[in-house]
């Protein structure tokens, strides 16, 4: 071969050297080096995202790490920094972020019934009891005060995208986390309607996500990651192996154009060690779930990656981990 910069690569740059390869904690010899930033044990640190976002803080509150909790979220909730449940698109972050810093709190982001009232954007959250309108009010207006601490005291904050497709309120314009009637609520034919987030809309939302949480916290870091979880169910009348194909290209793609972008924004491959030929099983018997093992081989790479002291080992003992979307599979 005549002198080219692949003379000088690395031996992890050559497929055919990570192919031979078959444990999975060595497979995607991260380089330290290259991280952006290094997380400590008293980095204050936040989470959202999608279901396997719930990882994430698993991690970190058994590593007796800094996670904030701002908010003692419901049972149903999953685990987050406050109880806004699972947050699956970036246009749901987009808005989320909106209504918490917006003033405009309304009673019509609720379903009701009789004195039972359900978050339009929080389905994970339950259906939950209160007097009158104002009490629901209030409540709404305490999570979202909670919401805005956690965007304003992390110095990290780790997003996993899970999604493309969502379902819409054709009256609001806003962006449920779920189709209505799967978790909570009914389906409104005239009133919802189905979205798939292109790869521009997908980054423009999130990158004026990111813009607006840097003017709120200037210090914060943030690190994405996408979900492994392939979809439970597509809306598009097509085989849902190729809407997970569409939907998980674009967000890696976005994830990785838009932590180019930024100096406070990095990634973390957990996607790609669930992606890789040569490992077997690292699903459950569903081949959606992740296994145990896999779940503690990605959070290990992710101390390596990202933590300052890169020799501790994660092992989680147990969990129950809410994933709404699961949801979809049960037609």
């Amino acid at each position: 071969m005549k002198n080219t910069p692949y003379n000088f690569i690395e031996n992890y740059s050559r497929w055919k050297n990570i192919i031979q390869i078959h444990d999975n904690k060595k497979v995607l010899d991260l380089k330290t080096s290259s991280a952006k930033f290094k997380v400590t044990k008293e980095s204050k640190i936040a989470s959202a995202g999608s279901c396997f976002a719930q990882y994430v803080a698993l991690h970190f509150k058994t590593m007796k790490f800094n996670y904030l909790e701002m908010e003692d979220c419901s049972e149903n909730a999953g685990f987050f920094s406050a109880n806004y449940g699972n947050i699956y698109t970036t246009r749901q972050l987009l808005e989320f972020f909106n209504r918490a810093y917006s003033d405009n709190v309304e009673i019509s982001n609720f379903w009701i019934s009789d004195n039972i009232y359900i978050d339009k954007f929080r389905h994970s959250q339950g259906p939950l009891v209160f007097q009158d309108d104002d009490q629901a009010i209030l409540n709404l207006k305490n999570h979202l005060h909670s919401v805005r601490s956690v965007f304003k005291n992390a110095d990290f904050f780790v997003y996993t995208l899970g999604l493309t497709e969502a379902w819409q309120e054709v009256d609001s314009g806003m962006t449920f986390p779920t189709c209505p009637g799967t978790v909570a609520g009914n389906f409104d034919v005239r009133n919802h309607v189905f979205k798939n987030f292109s790869f521009s809309e997908v980054k423009s939302d999130l990158e004026e996500f990111i813009e607006k949480l840097v003017i709120i916290n200037p210090r914060i870091k943030i690190i994405l990651t996408v979900s492994p979880v392939p979809l439970a169910a597509t809306a598009i009348n097509q085989n849902v192996a190729i809407s997970n194909s569409y939907s998980k290209s674009v967000l890696r793609a976005v994830a990785g154009e838009v932590s180019s972008n930024f100096d406070n924004v990095d990634y973390f491959p957990s996607y790609e060690l669930f992606s890789l030929p040569q490992f077997e099983n690292l699903y459950d018997i569903d081949n959606r779930n992740p296994k145990k093992v896999a779940v503690d081989t990605a959070m290990t790479l992710f101390n390596q990656y990202f933590v300052e002291d890169s020799s501790l080992n994660y092992f989680l003992n147990q969990y129950k981990i809410i994933c709404d979307e699961s949801n979809y599979d049960k037609g």
